[in-house]
């Protein structure tokens, strides 16, 4: 018997950690590719796809980011914190940053 006949026929080829590990990099490379450079339309897709913000006073969820007023925003955002305001009842809140 050769050795051509003593193979069997769907042998696939085994794959080292290495080869793993730099098949992995380029996916995350390319998904990472295409969320940067996603049409205009994706992004409102994502963002409806995200939990609405509610305001702690009113309940709306009718809720923008708000500007940065000093030290204390800064530390918050540091923290993971982000300044948000009701466009109802104009009350100024802190959310935590989503990824």
């Amino acid at each position: 018997m050769t050795t051509e006949q003593s193979r069997p026929v769907h042998a696939r080829p085994v794959r080292t950690a290495s080869e793993s590990r730099s098949e992995e990099l380029a996916q995350q490379a390319s998904a990472a590719y295409a969320e940067r450079h996603a049409p205009p339309w994706a992004e409102s897709a994502r963002l409806a796809a995200e939990p609405k913000l509610t305001c702690p006073r009113c309940g709306q969820d009718d809720v923008r980011l708000s500007r940065s007023r000093g030290l204390l925003d800064r530390l918050a955002a540091a923290a993971g914190f982000k300044p948000q305001r009701c466009r109802a009842c104009r009350t100024r809140f802190f959310s935590m940053k989503h990824g």
